[in-house]
C-alpha cells in the first residue's frame, strides 16, 4: 500500500513500532473505504445473505 492515497490518509507500512497509532490509522483508512466490516466480522458474505433471504 502506498503511504499516501486518494483518501488523504497517510498510513506507513507497519515497521514493528508504535502499533497503537498504526492500527488506528489503518482502521480509519479501511472505514473510509467501507472495508472495516470485513475485518471486524460485521459484514456477511453474499452467500450468507442469500441464505437468510431464503429462510424468510
Amino acid at each position: 500500500m502506498s503511504p499516501k492515497n486518494d483518501s488523504g490518509f497517510k498510513v506507513e507500512p507497519f515497521d514493528g513500532s508504535n502499533y497503537g497509532l498504526w492500527s488506528y490509522k489503518m482502521k480509519m483508512y479501511l472505514m473510509s473505504k467501507g472495508l472495516w466490516g470485513a475485518i471486524a466480522g460485521d459484514e456477511t458474505t453474499s452467500e450468507a445473505k442469500e441464505q437468510q433471504a431464503h429462510a424468510c
